[in-house]
């Protein structure tokens, strides 16, 4: 059970940023954009890079849970079986978290966003599983 904790804690964060409202997720991504944009795009507005690290927080926030998941689950059943599970949960959950954005004040639904969270979850699970795969590779135990 302790090797679910990291995807545990990483969910709740998930959760957490995504029920903020509009002004309190702008309070958390645009000092973060101001900060990219000074130091890595300063020939680019900060509403343009404040869309597009928006945008990539999407997809790297799916892929960090899905490979948490993969990891965890890969303790309870073959690797496979772990990956098509984790692909499975995580784009019901990218699905249901983008459509619960409706309920929340300056937040909207965008589907868009819902296939960047799954286009996030199938890199992470993708990415985990042939990190897994490899090493039982070099172990010489693919049999197992």
């Amino acid at each position: 059970m302790i090797s679910f904790l990291p995807a545990i804690i990483w969910l709740i964060l998930l959760l957490v940023l995504s029920s903020q409202n509009g002004p309190q997720t702008a309070a958390t991504s645009l000092p973060m954009a101001e900060w990219i944009q000074q130091h890595f795009f300063p020939q680019d507005s900060v509403d343009y890079v404040h869309m597009y690290l928006r945008k990539w927080a999407h997809f790297i926030v799916y892929f960090i849970e899905s490979g948490l998941l993969v990891l965890a689950m890969k303790n309870v059943m073959k690797a496979w079986k772990a990956a098509c599970a984790v692909f499975g949960l995580c784009t019901i959950l990218a699905i249901a978290d983008e459509a619960h954005k409706v309920l929340i004040v300056g937040r909207h639904c965008q589907w868009d966003e819902a296939g960047i969270n799954i286009v996030g979850v199938i890199m992470g699970v993708l990415l985990t599983w042939s990190i897994l795969w490899l090493i039982r590779w070099a172990r010489g135990t693919l049999e197992d």
